[in-house]
C-alpha cells in the first residue's frame, strides 16, 4: 500500500521491518522488497534482493520475471535474457498444468500466468529490438564507408 502511494522511505522501512521480525514468509518478504525497489528503480538492489528471495525458497514464478527486467533495466542483457527464459518456461509450464482442469480458481490462474508469459515475451521481443539498434548503432559507420 505505501508503495503505491509513492512513499518510497515508508514502504522500504516497513518491509525491512517484517524481514527483521519473522522467519515465516520470509522468501514472500523479501519478493515483496524486491518488488517495492524495483517500482522505485532501485534496480541493483532489487537483483541482491531477487536472489535473497529465491535461497529463502518463495515461488520463483514472477521472480525470474523481475530479475529479467531488472537485468534489462540496467543494459545487462545476457543476464536479462536468461532469466526472462526461465520465466517463460516457468510460466509455460504453469500454464499447461492448470490446462486440463476448468474451476474457477485455476482459470484465474491460468489466466495470470498467461499475462505474465505475454509480459515476459514482450520484454525478450524488446530486448532483441534494443540489441539490434546497439549493433547497428556501433558498426553503421563502417557501412558509410
Amino acid at each position: 500500500m505505501l508503495a503505491e502511494n509513492d512513499m518510497e522511505e515508508e514502504a522500504i522501512d516497513a518491509i525491512e521491518q517484517a524481514i527483521k521480525l519473522t522467519n515465516a514468509f520470509r522468501g514472500e518478504h523479501y519478493h515483496n522488497y524486491g518488488k517495492i525497489l524495483f517500482k522505485f528503480e532501485k534496480y541493483r538492489k532489487a537483483l541482491e534482493i531477487f536472489e535473497k528471495s529465491i535461497k529463502e525458497h518463495a515461488m520463483v514464478d514472477e521472480i525470474y520475471l523481475f530479475l529479467g527486467k531488472c537485468y534489462m533495466f540496467l543494459e545487462e542483457y545476457d543476464e536479462a535474457f536468461e532469466y526472462l527464459k526461465r520465466a517463460k518456461a516457468v510460466f509455460s509450464d504453469r500454464i499447461e498444468r492448470y490446462q486440463s482442469t476448468n474451476s474457477k480458481k485455476n482459470e484465474q490462474e491460468k489466466k495470470r500466468y498467461k499475462e505474465l508469459l505475454d509480459e515476459a515475451n514482450f520484454h525478450i521481443e524488446n530486448g532483441l529490438g534494443v540489441l539490434l539498434c546497439l549493433y547497428f548503432r556501433d558498426n553503421i559507420k563502417y557501412w558509410r564507408d
